[in-house]
């Protein structure tokens, strides 16, 4: 039974295929003697994943990976001596730190607890371990430890060399946020890349800095890449445009010269589109898509969840463009594939049907758009709950087919419940209550209600401001709509008049 948890957990992290585990070996692999490095994952389960296959690696090698477990019943201290006082086997690569996995998702106090009393008392000794330790020194654990790592141990953990985050493997969709007024989204949310933009700098500050051999040279340059890839991403998620549009594009250019992994300048592309597509540059998110798309095709074939990833963001891109019937035609293709591959209620497919509904309503094929919308959202609903982002995405789709067949009131209704959601779910910044707020205010204005409406307006138009500057179409679209609302209240109040 332990054998079969460790096999299925294998397949959910699917390190082979992820880009931070990819960031990680390349470091260990050029790293030269003492470093600290930590190693997060959603649970210790994940952590005890990364540290087989870390063992395995190094077998390859004919290196070994020493491991200290912390226990419950040993005094803090114990730590400090096992690390320096016990001789290493002259075959080891790097030691391991870890800690027992809690007895339940919800009773991982005393593990934290466990670990904070460890690290304190190993804080003194951070010069100690620097003079006498020859190989890297990986703490690994839950997410949670970082935060208890920077509180116990300040000292250690300002000497530490990078931080990786592994999660597990996901097959989700990076989509542009192309969509007017009228439109909910098209595609998953995508928040960009956990943890602190500050942070990733100076990584790569200490990184540059870093003199290694000859040999190691294409290492180091495939870990630069990584960090500026993980900045743009970090940074695109507080919508700093122009400062994530250089880190990705300095990763784009060392990857060009250090072609390592197809996957990597896979996702690099569909990062850049994303980010021209928030930009409202749609015709370079095209080409990135077309990039994109092109690589996973000549590396994965065109049955490989990758390459339908891409195929999704051109064809998403095609429709920002106006290139709706080619869009469509990309969507049936996408949808057809992962239906028959991977089933009807697979995420990635029901995304599919719902961008295919999107592809059918711009072309004013509203009923079948509604069809579709209602399908997707019955099985998220059911599978995912009413509040997942996903389930509102696809509510907020039906309201906009409602509304293109005139059902107005029927759209405002499904309206007002996702805006009620988001607000307290996702916040009033999010570029998704935002565009909620925007069709709202369509709806009451068609219904006649253009006080109200003027206020959502508004509110959509401010936040967008805000959020995505006034370049940015969508907030071009939101001052448009309100400046519409503004002329029927002219009119109205100069009719009764």
């Amino acid at each position: 039974m332990a054998a079969e948890k460790k096999t299925s957990l294998d397949r959910v992290y699917h390190l082979v295929g992820n880009a931070e585990w990819r960031h990680l070996l390349d470091y260990l692999d050029f790293l030269e003697g003492f470093g600290v490095i930590v190693v997060l994952a959603p649970e210790q389960a994940g952590a005890d994943v990364c540290r087989r296959a870390l063992r395995n690696h190094y077998a390859k090698k004919d290196r070994t990976l020493h491991r200290v477990r912390l226990h419950l019943r040993e005094a803090p201290g114990a730590l400090g001596d096992h690390l320096l006082d016990h001789p290493l086997p002259e075959d080891t690569a790097a030691i391991w730190v870890d800690a027992p996995e809690p007895a339940s998702a919800t009773a991982d106090e005393p593990i934290r607890e466990l670990w904070r009393l460890a690290l304190s008392a190993l804080n003194p000794r951070r010069n100690p371990l620097r003079r006498q330790l020859s190989v890297p020194l990986i703490f690994a654990g839950p997410m949670w430890l970082q935060e208890v790592f920077r509180e116990a141990a300040p000292d250690i953990w300002s000497i530490r060399e990078t931080v990786a985050r592994i999660e597990p493997h996901s097959h989700g969709i990076n989509t542009t946020e192309l969509a007017d007024v009228n439109m909910e989204t098209s595609g998953r949310s995508v928040e960009g890349e956990p943890g602190n933009p500050e942070e990733t700098r100076q990584a790569l500050v200490k990184l540059r800095r870093k003199k290694v051999p000859a040999s190691h040279r294409k290492e180091k340059s495939a870990v630069e890449a990584h960090l500026l890839h993980r900045l743009g991403n970090q940074l695109r998620r507080q919508f700093q445009w122009n400062e994530a549009e250089d880190a990705l594009l300095e990763a784009d250019q060392l990857m060009e010269k250090n072609p390592r992994c197809v996957e990597d300048q896979m996702n690099l592309f569909n990062d850049l589109c994303l980010l021209s597509g928030a930009q409202g540059n749609r015709n370079r998110a095209e080409h990135y898509a077309r990039k994109a798309y092109e690589t996973a095709n000549a590396h994965f074939g065109q049955y490989h969840r990758s390459t339908l990833t891409c195929r999704n963001n051109l064809a998403l891109t095609l429709w920002s463009l106006g290139k709706h019937a080619e869009a469509e035609m990309e969507h049936r293709a996408v949808l057809d594939i992962r239906e028959h591959a991977y089933g009807s209620e697979d995420p990635d497919t029901l995304q599919s049907r719902n961008n295919l509904g999107i592809a059918l309503g711009i072309q004013g094929k509203h009923s079948e758009h509604e069809k579709e919308a209602r399908t997707v959202l019955a099985i998220r609903e059911r599978l995912f709950g009413p509040e997942h982002p996903d389930t509102l995405q696809s509510r907020s789709n039906l309201a906009v087919a409602l509304g293109a067949q005139g059902k107005h009131a029927e759209a405002e209704k499904e309206e007002r419940e996702v805006i009620a959601i988001q607000k307290r779910v996702l916040g009033q910044k999010h570029p998704d209550f935002l565009r909620s707020s925007s069709n709202l205010a369509v709806s009451l204005q068609k219904l006649g209600k253009l006080k109200e409406a003027f206020k959502f307006a508004r509110q959509a138009r401010d936040g967008r401001r805000a959020v995505l500057g006034v370049e940015h179409p969508d907030f071009e679209s939101s001052q448009k709509l309100c400046e519409r609302i503004e002329v029927a209240l002219k009119e109205k109040k100069k009719a009764r008049k």
